[in-house]
């Protein structure tokens, strides 16, 4: 046994002196505790309470791997004196020895092998601190839904305790996981809550990291002079009690700001600062975010190769400690390394990493899950409320199962949206139509006024004594017609809205036509030309995760083109989505039938229709089905070494290729044949154009012609290989320079997407 205790005491030496950093008991206090621990004559209370000391306070925030050996010796001691709960003691010590490392696999089997134990005890206090370690471990490797489970079990153990320090604790991390979640002002109720209680019970170490969670959600909120006061103020504290770790999580933010308002001397500064510190406390989760913040100010000075070895570093450190958020992170920073120095293999395969890890931390799953955990706290809560004596938390935890619920039914209805789509869609256009009535209605009423005013008028040259009176009175009128005018006006604009809600959102198209643009101008308030976008997911089908874009043009502009576009557009709509048609030629053909019986309903024929150019993009990028009604396709590029055998060369331009459409709307017409679907292997660079024909039919120039067809081809090959927001700014110019004086003669969308 003798021998046994000097082979632990020496390696434990070893252990001290293979670490950089000092502890925070002085050598001759770790000495004086060792000695305790190893005199037999002390009662195995003292000796196991001498050993805890060195493994937690000795070397926990200095030396991890020291820790864990001590620790390892406080179990096996416990563990041979049968003392449960100083085994779970220990267990808990080296389940934190390896979350500070970054080990995050072995330290949630060493948190749950205390937990256990705890929970065999009946210990309420040591199952809290168990409870709200896993969620700590949960919240790092990403899983916002298991982390949030933790935090609300440990908080109601701690609740029923009256533990404000476990309880400041718990609010603190639910905070960081609704945080992640993007739930900035429910983050900031739970870190503020945990700075009241904190300040209560003069917990300054709980205070600091508080105030710099406050911090993070103001500069999330790019209130970034709000964040830097916070973060310098926990920086005081971390300082005065001599927290190196917050200390360096306090620089890292700073800079963080400083690098954000493009101050990046002063950025990089703070960043080597915590870096340093991180390295000799060995925070692997620091680090690794350290790393990346640099990479981030290398690529703001275009030095991407430093960038990129920064944020790789990030990346591998990530991955290594199983750290889901902060490999989203890294590769969100490498990939835009890779674009801005056109390697964009390798940005193409960071951006599909980053979108795979974000979607599974953002899932609507995910945030189901958390509404849902959280509804249910609170709700327990409420039904333990006599149990509670502080009347305060009650009403706010009362206000808080009110507000969860709320959220609760929101994101369940966001969950239906799909479901109830077409009937929000049938929804606007009835409202069209009303709205259509209503104005038809202020028409007349305004015909009435002025048959009233000419009246007046004649009544003004008969009878000359009522001038005055009769001037008065036409006055009056004529302020009726304008305000009747303005209800009409209004009415339109109201219209207009509700088209819109029919458009694609700009995020809408921002996720699924990333490297694209949509050049839309109508000619009234509302439009008879409109753009089309569906990501179609289907489960089981082999389309599933397919682009779906169009751009339309309906019968007529204003009012009447709009309400043709709704009809038309949710043809589209229900044609893919409800009937699960994914080929573009079978698409239109079903399109057509859908607005052909929607109008056949009238008594006089309605010949009224849109012409259309339609396509499917693969998930891959590398397949394109196309169809069209009328409007074409164009596809520029000049690596292509061949073409489809059905496209037609520009006149001026050997590597731009107009792809003809069927000589037939979508609609009532004389001869109606299938639409014919063609197939395209995309190569990279291609870039594609489908567009209604205002912006060629448009007359300007000198001799006030139309711009046409040929000139469109000639400009677009001029700028292809622009961005693709350039692209569209020189559109609008050349067309406001074009037109010169002249009117805008119809409703004009572009879109084009760059493979």
């Amino acid at each position: 046994m003798f021998a046994t205790r000097i082979y632990l005491f020496l390696l434990g030496i070893v252990f001290c002196l293979t670490n950089y950093s000092q502890s925070n008991l002085d050598e001759n206090e770790l000495d004086s505790l060792l000695h305790v621990f190893n005199d037999t004559e002390k009662s195995d209370s003292i000796r196991l309470k001498a050993i805890d000391y060195i493994a937690w306070d000795g070397y926990l925030y200095t030396q991890p791997d020291s820790s864990f050996f001590y620790a390892q010796m406080q179990y096996d001691f416990a563990k041979s004196k049968k003392r449960k709960k100083d085994m779970a003691l220990a267990h808990n010590t080296q389940g934190a020895a390896l979350d500070k490392k970054g080990d995050y696999i072995y330290a949630i089997e060493y948190y749950k092998k205390s937990l256990e134990i705890r929970l065999e005890l009946q210990d309420k206090r040591g199952t809290a601190a168990s409870l709200n370690n896993i969620g700590s471990i949960y919240r790092n490797q990403g899983d916002d839904a298991k982390a949030l489970q933790f935090f609300l079990e440990s908080l109601k153990l701690k609740e029923e305790l009256g533990d404000k320090k476990g309880i400041a604790n718990s609010m603190l991390g639910i905070g960081n996981v609704l945080k992640e979640q993007e739930n900035y002002s429910g983050a900031l109720e739970y870190f503020q809550k945990s700075y009241d209680i904190r300040v209560e019970i003069g917990d300054k170490k709980g205070m600091a990291n508080s105030v710099l969670s406050i911090g993070n959600i103001y500069w999330l909120s790019k209130d970034y002079d709000k964040a830097l006061e916070f973060f310098q103020e926990s920086l005081a504290l971390q300082d005065e009690i001599g927290n190196q770790l917050g200390v360096a999580n306090c620089l890292n933010n700073i800079g963080v700001i400083y690098k954000d308002k493009e101050e990046l001397d002063k950025a990089m500064n703070y960043f080597n600062k915590s870096l340093a510190l991180r390295i000799a406390l060995d925070d692997k989760l620091g680090e690794l975010s350290t790393y990346r913040n640099i990479g981030t100010v290398y690529l703001a000075k275009g030095d991407f190769k430093q960038a990129v070895d920064f944020a790789t570093k990030s990346l591998v450190m990530a991955k290594d400690i199983g750290a889901l958020k902060k490999v989203e992170d890294a590769s969100a920073i490498l990939y835009e390394i890779y674009k801005k120095s056109h390697k964009f293999d390798n940005a193409l395969s960071m951006y599909e990493n980053y979108i795979e890890i974000r979607d599974s931390l953002l899932s609507e799953e995910n945030h189901k899950q958390i509404t849902e955990l959280q509804y249910q706290f609170q709700y327990a809560m409420k039904a333990n409320a006599d149990s509670i004596k502080n009347d305060e938390l009650k009403k706010i935890l009362e206000i808080e199962n009110d507000k969860q619920k709320a959220i609760a039914d929101k994101k369940s209805a966001e969950a239906d949206v799909l479901k109830n789509r077409q009937l929000a869609l049938f929804g606007g256009l009835g409202l069209v139509v009303l709205f259509s009535i209503y104005i038809y209605s202020r028409f007349r009423v305004i015909k009435s006024q002025k048959l009233i005013i000419e009246k007046q008028k004649k009544e003004v040259e008969i009878q000359r004594e009522f001038s005055e009176k009769q001037k008065n009175y036409a006055e009056l009128q004529k302020h009726i017609v304008e305000e009747k005018n303005r209800e009409i006006s209004d009415s339109i604009i109201y219209a207009k809205r509700i088209q819109e809600a029919i458009l694609p959102s700009r995020y809408s198209l921002k996720e699924n036509l990333k490297n694209g643009f949509v050049f839309f101008k109508p000619k009234d308030i509302v439009s008879g030309d409109f753009y089309w976008l569906e990501h179609y997911n289907k489960v089981n089908n082999e389309n599933s995760g397919t682009v779906f874009f169009a751009a339309a043009d309906c019968t007529g502009h204003g009012v009447p083109g709009a309400m043709v576009s709704v009809v038309c557009s949710n043809a589209l709509s229900k044609a893919l989505l409800e009937e699960n048609i994914t080929d573009t030629g079978k698409l239109l053909d079903r399109t057509r039938e859908l607005v052909i019986q929607r109008f056949s309903k009238s008594d006089n024929e309605v010949r009224d229709g849109m012409d259309i150019s339609i396509c499917r993009i693969s998930k891959d990028n590398k397949q394109l089905q196309w169809a069209g009604a009328n409007n074409p396709l164009w596809i520029i590029n000049p690596n292509r070494n061949s073409w489809p055998v059905n496209a037609i060369p520009f006149a001026d331009c050997d590597f731009g290729r107009e792809i003809k459409a069927n000589n037939q709307p979508i609609g009532n017409y004389e001869i109606s044949e299938p639409f014919q679907s063609h197939s395209i292997d995309l190569v990279e660079g291609d870039t594609l154009y489908v567009f209604t024909d205002g912006f060629q039919d448009q007359f300007g120039g000198v001799k006030g012609k139309k711009f046409k067809s040929v000139t469109l081809k000639k400009l677009l090959t001029s700028i292809y290989d622009k961005s693709m927001d350039e692209q569209k700014q020189i559109l609008d110019s050349e067309l406001l320079k074009w037109m010169g004086e002249h009117e805008q003669i119809d409703d004009i969308c572009i879109i084009g997407v760059r493979v």
